[in-house]
């Protein structure tokens, strides 16, 4: 693309995914307003539900389970060339394997302490998560020691976006500070980290598209960030205005109350 060719660069789908759907729910939450209870008292009582952590744990496990294979498939092996990442970075696969356990051990660590600090146990459990998303614009090309010390920074990152958001009263607890916030902070500390080395192009050509083209910056990690949340954002606004005009994002206060399966169903949830 336009922006990998001149030094944008990623692996681990931070861009197209993270980035792209935290974009989209912070749109979204923003225009839906948060949840009754969720900043200040209602007249009702209400209050939002607490998460589960047995299903919260069983999810985490899951990731963690699927991550090597999705980190592994997030990379070109090209016969009797070598490994290369999304962006055409030169890499292998037993590094991006270790740089993604060195960033889930970072994470985890400082998630504990978080949750020890803090007496939420749910960071426990996130810390990890917030790792890879924090270190996976850095596995094909960092060492272990980096994406250790990155994938650490990742609860913290994560910790000061759920800040921001209630700061700006923004009801999102989960998908903003886990894939928006560490997203951009690790795709923009890659291209400090990085700075220099060769990236974009493709196997097989050469001129202006000869792999190791473009040139990792941090000013080109900033305009892909700009870029992703504004292909993300426009459209997510456009559809909320959209459905806003035409029928609404939210349903009634009473609904909201009695809970979604009464209303719809007849049924109190879990009954």
């Amino acid at each position: 693309s336009p922006l990998t060719l001149r030094g944008l660069h990623d692996f681990d789908g931070i861009f197209p995914l993270y980035i792209t759907a935290g974009t989209f729910v912070l749109v979204l939450a923003w225009r839906v307003g948060p949840r009754l209870g969720a900043f200040r008292p209602h007249a009702s009582g209400a209050k939002p539900a607490s998460h589960n952590a047995a299903f919260v744990g069983i999810g985490v496990l899951l990731i963690l389970f699927a991550l090597p294979f999705i980190t592994i498939g997030s990379g070109y092996i090209v016969p009797d060339v070598g490994f290369f990442g999304i962006s055409f970075t030169e890499s292998g696969i037993g590094l991006v394997i270790t740089n993604l356990f060195a960033a889930i051990l970072g994470g985890a660590v400082v998630g504990l302490l978080l949750a020890y600090k803090r007496r939420e146990a749910s960071w426990a459990l996130l810390g990890p998560i917030a790792g890879v998303v924090m270190g996976g614009t850095l596995f094909d090309i960092g060492t272990a020691w980096q994406c250790l010390l990155v994938g650490a920074l990742g609860p913290l990152v994560s910790l000061g976006t759920a800040a921001l958001l209630r700061r700006a009263g923004i009801d999102d607890p989960k998908v903003v500070p886990l894939a928006l916030g560490p997203g951009i902070a690790g795709a923009l500390l890659t291209g400090f980290l990085e700075w220099g080395t060769r990236t974009g192009g493709y196997i097989g050509l050469e001129g202006k598209y000869a792999v190791g083209v473009g040139e990792i910056t941090p000013w080109w990690q900033l305009a892909g960030v700009v870029a992703t949340m504004l292909v993300a954002g426009i459209p997510a606004l456009l559809m909320c205005l959209l459905f806003e005009r035409f029928g609404g994002l939210r349903q009634p206060e009473h609904a909201e109350l009695i809970g979604l399966d009464a209303h719809q169903w007849g049924v109190a949830n879990f009954d």
